[in-house]
């Protein structure tokens, strides 16, 4: 469905995070991250269970190349310096993405906006 209604395309265009040529693209890691929480994931090393399903691994295959002409699958191929072992991208590749969103002054932020002590959150409605 994400490719039906365009969703790969537009990560690539306006995430921005995986700049380049090589390696998974923005696309790429959110839709592992989309999947590991529609499975019920409770943690990014629950990617693994993903890996190791066979029909899934077969789905996202087709799904990675779905309307791709001939060039581009060529082109999908050079992402990859040695032979691709995975279909997805690996616990240490999605934290190292995630990563890339961290922000210490939004961090500082909402510390400042927590109410220390009443346990919620300024403008909680509580």
């Amino acid at each position: 469905m994400a490719e039906a209604v365009g969703l790969r395309g537009m990560v690539d265009e306006y995430v921005g995070m995986r700049r380049g040529g090589q390696g998974w693209r923005d696309s790429d890691m959110v839709l592992w991250l989309v999947l590991l929480n529609l499975v019920g994931g409770e943690s990014v090393s629950d990617v693994e269970r993903l890996e190791g399903d066979e029909g899934l691994k077969r789905v996202m295959e087709e799904a990675e190349v779905y309307g791709l002409g001939r060039r581009e699958r060529q082109e999908l191929g050079k992402r990859w310096r040695g032979k691709r072992r995975r279909v997805g991208p690996s616990v240490s590749a999605l934290f190292r993405y995630l990563g890339g969103f961290h922000d210490e002054e939004e961090v500082g932020k909402r510390e400042r906006s927590y109410r220390g002590g009443m346990g919620g959150w300024v403008g909680c409605g509580r």
